[in-house]
């Protein structure tokens, strides 16, 4: 391994003193750029009903409550729970199986 270029730690010392590494072909961007709504420091399913069309939206386009929420955070601020966006898309699913029922 050694030969191919790659670190080779002792056994115990995983992530311990290896600096960070970027991630390898990221999606991003996929949330549109524009201020993030008023949040008054609130934490619960309030807080991401405000982007309520951005995260319908982005699950149409197939993405998962967790690239959502991560997108909403980095590109927004948004300071909202992963648990908050998580319950929303729920809701949504909730939702759309009464309709089809």
């Amino acid at each position: 391994m050694r030969s191919a270029g790659i670190a080779l730690r002792t056994p115990g010392g995983w992530g311990h003193s290896s600096p960070a590494k970027p991630a390898i072909e990221v999606t991003t961007g996929f949330l549109p750029e524009k201020a993030p709504p008023e949040q008054a420091g609130k934490r619960s399913a309030g807080v991401s009903e405000a982007y309520r069309e951005m995260i319908e939206l982005e699950l149409s386009r197939g993405r998962n409550a967790t690239g959502i929420w991560q997108d909403m955070v980095d590109t927004h601020g948004f300071a909202g729970g992963y648990q908050s966006v998580k319950r929303l898309v729920r809701s949504f699913a909730e939702r759309s199986r009464r309709k089809r029922g």
